[in-house]
């Protein structure tokens, strides 16, 4: 009994083996595809999520710019008091209308305090996209969860 376990054993490794060499000489190497050139990583950078909304937070801080230095609209305004009451005072004839022009004149600077504010958020949104774009393209090892150390140290990987 001992003689025919050991057989079969021997024999399953052997077939074990033979499955595995020509399973190696059928399939080829693995080849990987060559890295592109660096200009087209650089414009890949531009289409990542990341850049793509700081760029749209940055269209939109500046639209909010423009409307900063627009000057407000007039309002035209009508009133109408004691109309369609009872007694003397039923339908329209002895209404009091009031017709109303109003300018905001935005005086002691506020006009451009306004537009200062939105230079200034604009000019941070400018930053904010092209810090986006600098870790888009630094990639590894910004990328990567923070780790926290094994044994009290400190942590080997920090941001600058």
């Amino acid at each position: 009994m001992e003689h025919a376990t050991l057989k079969s054993g021997r024999s399953r490794f052997a077939i074990g083996c033979a499955v595995v060499a020509m399973a190696a000489a059928v399939t080829g190497p693995a080849w990987a595809d060559p890295a592109p050139p660096f200009e087209a990583l650089l414009e890949r950078i531009g289409l990542m999520p990341t850049t793509v909304e700081a760029s749209a937070l940055l269209d939109a801080a500046e639209a909010r710019v423009r409307q900063a230095r627009v000057r407000p609209n007039p309002e035209l305004g009508l009133e109408a008091e004691n109309a369609f009451g009872s007694g003397p005072f039923s339908g329209f004839d002895n209404a009091e209308t009031t017709l109303s022009l109003s300018q905001d004149l935005g005086l002691w600077g506020r006009r451009g305090a306004r537009v200062e504010v939105a230079r200034a958020d604009a000019g941070t949104a400018g930053w904010r996209r092209d810090l986006a774009a600098v870790e888009a393209g630094r990639g590894w090892p910004w990328s990567m969860p923070r780790r926290r150390p094994r044994s009290g140290g400190s942590c080997w990987l920090k941001r600058p």
